[in-house]
């Protein structure tokens, strides 16, 4: 109703489609969780660069927005990918959500792609999740990826990272975190063929 109300030209017409878009992705996601599908349901070629523009964009005009926090992209010229869009989806969602949670006002968190790293004779693409906070604390990434471990206090179930982990094992890629006091990097490889 409101894409009709402001009509085709209005600006807000591609936040609009975007917040279509992430609507559908959490209903699968939902509905995933009633009746587990297989894992290469959601494949399809995917424009990596496109997908990290966009969900970019909305966390740049809301969390990162109230939070007072910077969100640059550094893209490499990635060509199409073959994978889950909705599981990158999360996945780019879970880090840029825990990156906004852990910096203070005027933070900067920079999203970059890269392809063509070589692993054990497979290509990958890379996205690169990297913030200036604090860092995370040693006893806390002895167990990075298991569930109820966070660092955020309360209201906050620690379960991001370890959904995080599941979805890079489904999709056959690999997640890499380097952290100390002058910021947290997350590397995702993810799987070019």
């Amino acid at each position: 109703m409101l894409r009709i109300k402001l009509g085709d030209q209005h600006q807000a017409q591609a936040d609009l489609e975007l917040i279509k878009q992430e609507i559908d992705r959490v209903g699968t996601i939902l509905l995933r969780l009633r009746e587990p599908e297989s894992t290469s349901a959601g494949n399809g070629d995917i424009a990596l660069n496109k997908l990290v523009t966009d969900i970019a964009r909305i966390f740049q005009q809301s969390l990162c927005a109230t939070h007072q926090i910077t969100l640059e992209l550094d893209l490499g010229d990635v060509p199409p990918l073959r994978s889950n869009v909705t599981h990158l989806q999360q996945i780019l969602t879970n880090l840029l959500k825990n990156a906004v949670e852990a910096l203070p006002p005027n933070g900067r968190i920079t999203l970059g792609t890269d392809s063509g790293v070589m692993v054990n004779g497979r290509i990958f693409a890379v996205i690169n999740v990297a913030d200036n906070g604090p860092g995370i604390p040693e006893t806390v990434m002895r167990q990075l990826f298991s569930p109820v471990i966070s660092n955020k206090g309360a209201g906050h179930s620690g379960l991001g990272l370890s959904i995080t982990k599941k979805l890079m094992d489904e999709i056959g890629g690999s997640i890499v975190c380097k952290s100390n006091r002058n910021g947290t990097q997350f590397q995702l490889l993810i799987p070019m063929e």
